[in-house]
């Protein structure tokens, strides 16, 4: 009968047999925290208790007087070893009993939390994840604190997995928050800002800030996050349960908002099949490389929502654990705003400095990055001019498609170093930003594109100031004239030609192959010619003679222009590889259609890159139902507006934003007034006047020319090395990305552009 007994849950340690909910109020113990007294029946103690045993009954009775005090209502409460676990809680599967006043009714109370693990309810619940048979139950009793307010806290959001602390409680007992339903109060703080609080809860405040308190102590030690319920009894906070929070792990979180600057608006099926695994194929070589990152899948990190591209920001916290970074950090990269003073830094930790030999092994790899770059350039170059001359009407549908291999494997290395040379790139020009300063003078003035030919040369826009100065210079009468580029002089007709044949294969998208390049429409060449901003365009005309003599001889202003060049030459590269897949996916639909499996040639566009392949190898019938389903389907949610963060896998709500004053990320300094000018594609630049303020829905070079007239620049994506970011910051405009709604301005809309803050302040709408 010794083998009987009871556990005062103050006491060093419990048996594993009590169960994860009864060894967490240790933790609480041993934290200093205010926890009910009370004790621990182990399942045999619970058997024998029911069974009538006269010894167990008289240790029940002295543990009530001993550990709880003589006359004290108590509450009675499962602790299975199931429960409260990392994987699973089994919340709300058995019975708990409050308020319970002798020994009988604890009797009673543990016949039925007995009796609730063997119900139907948990036996559904332990099927769903292959468990078969119950567990041994024990029972935790413990002093009933009379409640003033009960409540909940959780260390991370339960919904969206976010770091933020959110705090709800009801009057009474904690029965009114978790079973009737009853709106509680709610606070939610982050990074130690409260981010939303009751209207009429002020009063609560002490408390609250003591139940925060309490929560950030347990967060600091535990590995897990976790929620924990408490009691206010009107004087004091007690602590009552602690439990790991699960799910969190199946909460895949995407975001847009770095990938609308590389994939912007919709992405049709066959394009997205091509670019993922081009580009995120390079992504992760880099990773490996880098952080010795293993397993990923191309398709692991992004995902198509309503046929726009979200990358799995998940996928880039694992990569962040890896690296050691706190994962709290992918929540800047998500752009989520809190000023709190415990806001999360990009800071290394010791298993960041673990990883430093590798690291460091992969910079030695690299020393002479700069020169293999140049070296694959020049190696490349020629070969994806070979593939676009043997590309003819007469080549077999099997040599296409494998063109289209030899294409995307080149690409993939293309990719690999136009991902890494703007990497080094801001870093150099970190660095030379840092020297200016130190120098006296200021970074503003450095302009990298001044004074080199090479840099002028890869631009479309200084090309376009010719060919401007060459329309201008022709007569009034001639310039009439002029409605096509047919009506141009020869001597003009061959110069445009030549800038077709070196910047034809530009686009709204260098990421999108559906989008027609300049070289499909010359006319769209000659509206740029006839909008350029003119001779003496801005952004080539600095010398950098206002910054010190010293910084301009120095290796880091050389090293920063080298980089600078290098990123034009390999952006440039890569569109116009990438832009290969166009004719080549053309031409296999052109055949598609003859053959009657499509409409129109650019149906192909609405397949993937497999049922593509499959098609050109069966008479499929179906083939024309599907595109037909899917362009409905993208008529349908063309016009959605998505919101930039979605938690989980299920399409997300549509939502509406307002107000006057819009929030973006500032990327180039300075401020500036004036009237919006929406433009969603270059060819409609004409409608730009000189001074306004241009708003794009995303930037790419072929947005470029625009940036000549422009008096600042708002995108609805983007970052500080997108085009627009870089290309303002060289033209001395202010720019300000990311910036939600902003495409629903009206045209002539005045608005005032704070490139410090971020801020965009409506001044007037159009009436």
């Amino acid at each position: 009968m010794n083998r009987y007994r009871l556990y005062d849950i103050s006491s060093r340690k419990l048996p594993l047999i009590c169960g994860p909910k009864a060894r967490s109020l240790q933790v609480l113990i041993r934290k200093g925290m205010p926890v009910p007294p009370g004790f621990v029946l182990p399942p045999e103690s619970c058997r024998a208790l029911l069974a009538g045993d006269d010894h167990l009954s008289k240790i029940l009775t002295d543990g009530l007087d001993r550990v709880i005090g003589s006359g004290r209502s108590v509450a009675v409460r499962s602790s299975s070893r199931d429960e409260d676990g990392e994987n699973r809680s089994f919340a709300g599967q058995f019975e708990s009993f409050l308020h319970v006043a002798d020994t009988n009714g604890i009797v009673t109370a543990i016949r039925s939390i007995q009796e609730s693990a063997e119900s139907i309810r948990a036996g559904v619940y332990r099927s769903r994840f292959g468990d078969s048979e119950s567990r041994d139950m024990s029972v935790i009793v413990q002093r009933m604190v009379p409640p003033v307010f009960s409540g909940v806290a959780f260390s991370r959001n339960p919904l969206t997995g976010l770091d933020e602390t959110i705090i709800e409680y009801v009057a009474g007992s904690g029965e009114a928050l978790a079973q009737e339903g009853r709106t509680p109060f709610r606070w939610v703080s982050k990074w130690g800002e409260w981010t939303q609080r009751p209207d009429d809860a002020e009063q609560h405040r002490q408390i609250v800030e003591e139940v925060l308190k309490g929560v950030n102590l347990l967060s600091r030690s535990q590995p897990y996050p976790m929620d924990v319920e408490w009691v206010w009894d009107g004087a004091r906070l007690w602590w009552v349960q602690l439990r790991p929070m699960t799910g969190l792990n199946d909460i895949t979180i995407y975001s847009n908002r770095i990938s609308r600057e590389f994939l912007p608006g919709i992405i049709l099926p066959l394009v997205w099949s091509v670019n993922i695994p081009v580009v995120n194929t390079a992504w992760i070589r880099l990773l490996h490389g880098l952080a010795g990152v293993r397993g990923l899948k191309p398709e692991d990190l992004a995902r198509s929502f309503h046929y726009r591209a979200y990358f799995n920001m998940t996928a880039v916290g694992d990569v962040l654990d890896i690296l050691g970074m706190p994962r709290e950090s992918l929540e800047l990269m998500l752009g989520i705003d809190s000023e709190g003073p415990e806001k999360p830094r990009f800071a290394p930790t010791f298993r960041t400095w673990l990883r430093i030999p590798r690291i460091l092994l992969f910079l030695l790899r690299n020393l002479n990055f700069r020169r293999q770059a140049e070296r694959f350039i020049r190696r490349t170059t020629p070969v994806y001019r070979s593939l676009e001359t043997d590309f003819g009407s007469d080549m077999s549908t099997r040599d296409m498609l494998d063109t289209i291999e030899q294409v995307k494997q080149l690409t993939i290395e293309t990719a690999y170093f136009n991902v890494l040379v703007p990497l080094v790139m801001q870093l150099t020009g970190r660095l030379l930003d840092r020297r200016i300063r130190k120098s006296g003078g200021d970074p503003r003035a450095s302009d990298l594109l001044a004074a080199d030919g090479e840099i002028r040369q890869l631009s479309p826009a200084f090309h376009l100031d010719i060919l401007r100065r060459r329309y201008e210079a022709l007569d009034e009468r001639s310039r009439s004239l002029i409605r096509t580029t047919d009506d141009l002089p020869e001597d003009l007709q061959a110069t445009v030609a030549e800038f077709i044949d070196r910047f034809g294969h530009f686009s709204d998208s260098g990421n999108d192959f559906h989008s027609p390049p300049w070289k499909e429409d010359p006319e769209r060449v000659l509206s740029m010619i006839l909008n350029h901003g003119g001779p003496g365009s801005r952004g080539y005309q600095s010398d950098n003679r206002d910054l010190p003599a010293g910084v301009r001889r120095s290796s880091t202003f050389r090293r920063a222009r080298r980089y600078r060049l290098l990123r034009e030459k390999l952006s440039s590269l890569y569109t116009y590889g990438y832009g290969l897949f166009r004719p080549l996916y053309r031409e296999i639909g052109r055949r598609l259609a003859d053959r009657g499996q499509l409409e129109r040639p650019d149906d192909v566009f609405y397949l993937s890159h497999e049922e593509v392949v499959e098609a050109t190898q069966a008479d499929i019938s179906n083939i024309i139902d599907l595109v037909a389903s899917r362009r409905i389907e993208l008529d349908r949610v063309r016009d959605l507006r998505l919101p930039t963060i979605i938690f989980g896998d299920d399409s997300p709500p549509i939502y509406e934003e307002t107000g006057t004053r819009l929030k973006g990320t500032p990327t180039s300094r300075g401020y500036y007034s004036g009237t919006v000018r929406r433009i969603q594609k270059t060819d409609e630049q004409h409608r730009l006047k000189e001074g306004e303020v241009l708003v794009i829905p995303y930037s790419d070079v072929g947005w470029t020319p625009l940036f000549s007239r422009a008096g600042a620049v708002i995108s609805e994506s983007g970052g500080i090395l997108s085009h627009s970011s870089i290309i303002a910051r060289e033209y001395g405009i202010p720019a300000v990305v990311s910036v939600s709604g902003i495409m629903d301005l009206e045209n002539g809309t005045t608005v005032s552009v704070d490139g410090y803050t971020g801020e965009i302040a409506i001044l007037e709408t159009v009436s």
